[in-house]
C-alpha cells in the first residue's frame, strides 16, 4: 500500500475534525444511541420474546448491538456524520431563504418612485415585476436545494432507525411555511 495516502483511520478522525470544527451537531445523536434505536427496532421482535426475563433481554440486546457495531460500524458513522452536515446546511439555508424572502415580500410593497418636490417621476411596473419573477424564481430553486437536503436528512434518520429531534422537525415547518411565502410574491 502506498505510504503516500491517508488510512481509512485518518480520513474518519478528519471528517470527525471538521464536525467539530464547524459546529456540526445534533445532540444526542452518537453511535452508541443509534446503536440503541437500531437494535430495538430492527430486532424487536426477538427482543419481545425475552421480555420476560430482562437480564437475558439486555445480554442480547448487548450482543446484538456489538454485532452491529462490528458489521455496521463505518456506515452508523456515515449516516451520523452526514445528518449533522446535512441538518446545518439545512438549518443555515432556511434561516438564510426565510430572510430573504421577508425582504423580498417587504421591497414589493414598497413604491418604485418617490416624488420629492416638483420632479415628476413614473414608475415602471414591467421592471418591478421582472424583478419580483426573478427573485420569486431563484427563490424556488433555493427551495428545490433545500427539500432535497431534507429528504436526505430524513433519509439518514430513518435508516438510523433513530427518532428525529422536533426541533428538526420545526426547522421543517418553517420551510413550508418559507415556501407558502414564496407563493405571494408577484
Amino acid at each position: 500500500m502506498p505510504q503516500d495516502t491517508a488510512t481509512i483511520q485518518e480520513v474518519q478522525q478528519a471528517l470527525q475534525d471538521l464536525i467539530n470544527a464547524e459546529g456540526y451537531d445534533i445532540p444526542g445523536l452518537d453511535k452508541e444511541t443509534v446503536l440503541d434505536y437500531y437494535v430495538e427496532e430492527k430486532y424487536k421482535k426477538e427482543l419481545s420474546a425475552l421480555d420476560n426475563d430482562q437480564e437475558a433481554r439486555n445480554k442480547e440486546k448487548e450482543r446484538l448491538k456489538d454485532y452491529c457495531r462490528e458489521t455496521m460500524g463505518n456506515f452508523f458513522d456515515y449516516l451520523i456524520s452526514q445528518a449533522k452536515i446535512m441538518f446545518q446546511a439545512v438549518k443555515d439555508g432556511v434561516e438564510q431563504l426565510k430572510d430573504s424572502v421577508m425582504e423580498a415580500v417587504t421591497e414589493t410593497t414598497l413604491p418604485v418612485v418617490v416624488v420629492v418636490g416638483q420632479a415628476t417621476a413614473t414608475n415602471n411596473p414591467a421592471y418591478t415585476a421582472s424583478q419580483s419573477k426573478q427573485k420569486k424564481n431563484n427563490f424556488k430553486v433555493m427551495l428545490k436545494n433545500l427539500g432535497i437536503l431534507i429528504a436526505q436528512l430524513l433519509w439518514f434518520f430513518m435508516l438510523m432507525c433513530t427518532p428525529i429531534p422536533y426541533y428538526i422537525m420545526t426547522i421543517i415547518q418553517i420551510f413550508t411555511e418559507v415556501k407558502k411565502l414564496i407563493e405571494t410574491i408577484p
